[in-house]
């Protein structure tokens, strides 16, 4: 576990033992993602994107502020605003911020392709998307969290 300006940074891998098989590139079955397209071969579980989320603690204005913040920033950039808000009334808030790095680092490298994961730069990929939050929630922050966009569900804390 690292700090970024006192504020825990953990991170979390998906447990595959209980809930996921992961497959190579070769075993996985084709897939149609888009009409439009033919059927692809999904990407190596391993290049899957990174996610860090943000931890605050749920207040009713918060949440309100929150919610009005996400909504005005995709209106302004549509799709390409790879944010979820996650209100959970019981008592957290999360904003899930999905980059365009990979969580994983890559096992093999192809014709020297070399993919920079979020994990070779922990400190330095948070920092990026910290500048990028609204400032009434930086003071708010209870924890920060790192782990892969698709499996934020089914992880388990590796501090």
């Amino acid at each position: 576990m690292i700090k970024l300006k006192n504020i825990p940074i953990i991170v979390k891998d998906p447990n595959y033992e209980q809930r996921l098989k992961k497959l190579s590139h070769r075993q996985r079955k084709e897939a149609t993602i888009c009409p439009k397209y033919k059927s692809v071969k999904l990407p190596c579980l391993e290049h899957g994107n990174a996610a860090v989320v943000f931890e605050l603690l749920h207040t009713k204005q918060l949440a309100q502020d929150l919610e009005l913040w996400w909504e005005y920033e995709y209106l302004q950039k549509g799709e390409d605003f790879n944010v979820e808000l996650v209100v959970d009334e019981k008592g957290v808030i999360e904003l899930r911020y999905m980059l365009s790095k990979p969580f994983y680092k890559p096992h093999r490298m192809k014709l020297g392709k070399r993919f920079q994961s979020v994990q070779d730069s922990l400190e330095e990929s948070v920092e990026e998307v910290y500048k990028t939050l609204p400032h009434f929630v930086q003071g708010e922050l209870e924890v920060i969290v790192v782990s892969d966009w698709d499996y934020l569900e089914y992880v388990d804390e590796q501090v």
